[in-house]
């Protein structure tokens, strides 16, 4: 159950810049910029925060709400 909290965290405060784009609207650039931000808290928090917005979109993908994953190779 911690995990789960501790991905609501990364989706809720680290990716906030977010929030405000349309799921399908959310680009690579997007994904690169907001992840460059997160480098400045340091490499593992950033790491571990792309993985977990991945997983958001793979379950986005697996739910019809989006057509693809704005994370891979970033």
């Amino acid at each position: 159950m911690a995990h789960v909290k501790r991905a609501a965290t990364y989706l809720e405060n680290y990716f906030r810049g977010l929030h405000t784009i349309a799921l399908a609207s959310i680009d690579r650039a997007t994904v690169s910029r907001e992840l460059n931000l997160l480098n400045k808290r340091g490499p593992i928090a950033a790491n571990r925060a792309r993985a977990t917005l991945s997983a958001f979109f793979n379950w986005s993908i697996a739910n019809g709400l989006c057509e693809h994953n704005p994370v891979e190779k970033t």
